[in-house]
């Protein structure tokens, strides 16, 4: 067996040098374990690290001179450790606010209803909907011109049977508009004319339209529909 020149060879007697590698202590005293140096942070890291972070009470790691990080909407890092502070979103409004509220919305949603039936558009602008009640307003009134114009006939509140009924209620169904006409004795209809029966239709479907109408403020005061 060949011996390296370099290795000494231990005398009898003599215990063999530590392997420095292995963080044994040898002659010269304590050497350090190279395997555990590596995980340990360098002298200069550590001085830097603590020119650069500051670890508070709670275990948060923040720059020099800021304060810990405190989120005042979810989490408020205290003496007594996190506490949790309800987000505002999440807050339902008290009863007291939330029953005039109701009362208004209804008020504002039977405002609505009643102008739309007395004049055509006018629950639009209760609502503020202006170019929609005067497009209304404008089309159901011309509708229901012509039909009088054509020698229509305004159908009397007749409940004697089903067709007069009906009649009726697609008259009526203009609002305002209808009683006037009555009043000043228009609608008296002419069934001789070529143009009656088409003078009927545009007055029922001008009253029924504006049926709709009302029907579509209802969903707008119920913020149904924008």
């Amino acid at each position: 067996m060949n011996m390296d020149e370099t290795e000494p060879v231990p005398e009898i007697g003599q215990e063999s040098p530590k392997d420095p590698a292995n963080g044994n202590l040898g002659e010269t005293g304590p050497e350090a374990n190279p395997a555990v140096a590596e995980h340990e942070p360098p002298s200069h890291v550590e001085d830097t690290g603590k020119e650069r972070l500051n670890v508070d009470e709670t275990g948060i790691v923040a720059e020099t001179g800021s304060e810990p990080s405190k989120d005042p909407v979810d989490v408020n890092l205290g003496e007594t450790g996190p506490e949790v502070i309800p987000i505002a979103a999440d807050l339902e409004p008290p009863s007291c606010v939330e029953a005039p509220r109701k009362e208004l919305h209804i008020l504002r949603t039977m405002a609505a209803c009643m102008a739309g039936a007395l004049v055509p558009g006018l629950g639009h602008a209760v609502l503020g909907k202006w170019d929609r009640a005067f497009v209304f307003l404008g089309t159901l009134t011309v509708m229901f011109a012509l039909g009088l114009q054509l020698h229509g006939r305004l159908f009397n509140p007749d409940f004697s049977d089903v067709f007069s009924a009906l009649k009726f209620i697609a008259d009526a169904g203009i609002g305002m508009i209808y009683w006037v006409s009555r009043l000043r004795g228009l609608g008296v209809g002419d069934p001789a004319a070529y143009t009656y029966d088409f003078a009927n239709v545009f007055i029922y479907v001008a009253g029924l339209l504006n049926m709709l109408v009302i029907a579509d403020a209802f969903d707008i005061a119920q913020e149904r529909k924008p």
